[in-house]
């Protein structure tokens, strides 16, 4: 594409003919970039509230931390979690307890 004339050269090569080339104005509407639709944000405590155990990266999500920061959370025994084979989960009652817990502390 020409940017400066607004014009596309398209080639094509023909065995018999030899090659051939087509030019096509563009107009100012096809000028636009293509670019894929962005999500819309969602609450992160609307999209957990469907799960009964949450990962931490889900966790993370909801409190707006990292999830290392949940992970310490676990480790530390602060918040208990569950592990289905390799992976961690937390159950939303004891979310809501280290939740009301951290509430009334405040």
């Amino acid at each position: 594409m020409n940017e400066n004339s607004g014009t596309i050269e398209i080639t094509t090569t023909d065995v018999e003919s030899g090659k051939q080339t087509i030019e096509h104005d563009i107009s100012e509407n096809e000028r636009t970039t293509h670019s894929t639709p962005k999500r819309p944000k969602r609450d992160p405590a609307a999209v957990t509230a469907e799960f009964e155990f949450l990962t931490v990266s889900l966790l993370a999500k909801r409190w707006c931390v990292s999830p290392s920061f949940v992970r310490r959370l676990i480790w530390s025994s602060r918040l208990a979690s569950t592990r289905f084979d390799q992976s961690i989960r937390i159950a939303h009652s004891e979310i809501e307890r280290f939740e009301n817990e951290a509430k009334n502390a405040a």
